[in-house]
């Protein structure tokens, strides 16, 4: 799944990860447009956050934990986290900056 990941990363948005913690085995990736970044991150421990700054100063942060499932369709990122009785979606357009989390009950 990752290798898979990493190479689509690489040929739609033409990004690699920007870091790799082997101690965590966690990947970083950053998106810019203006002085707007986009900070996505995710590791093998089921892990993942996004944060969103605008001239290097944050103005949102997310955290989840069960990721469950990682793909890109339609040139957005997707992530399911399952947790407990909910579940949260995560889509990202990296081109946009976009990023949309939305819970629901399962």
């Amino acid at each position: 799944m990752i290798r898979e990941f990493e190479e689509k990363m690489s040929d739609l948005f033409g990004v690699d990860a920007t870091s790799f913690d082997p101690e965590y085995a966690q990947w970083t990736y950053l998106f810019k447009k203006g002085l707007f970044s986009l900070e996505f991150v995710y590791a093998l421990d089921k892990t993942i956050s996004t944060a969103l700054y605008y001239n290097e100063n944050l103005l949102s942060f997310y955290f989840a934990n069960g990721l469950e499932h990682l793909s890109i369709e339609d040139n957005k990122i997707h992530g399911v986290i399952v947790k407990g009785n909910t579940t949260r979606k995560l889509e990202i357009d990296p081109l946009n900056l976009i990023i949309k989390w939305e819970d629901s009950l399962i």
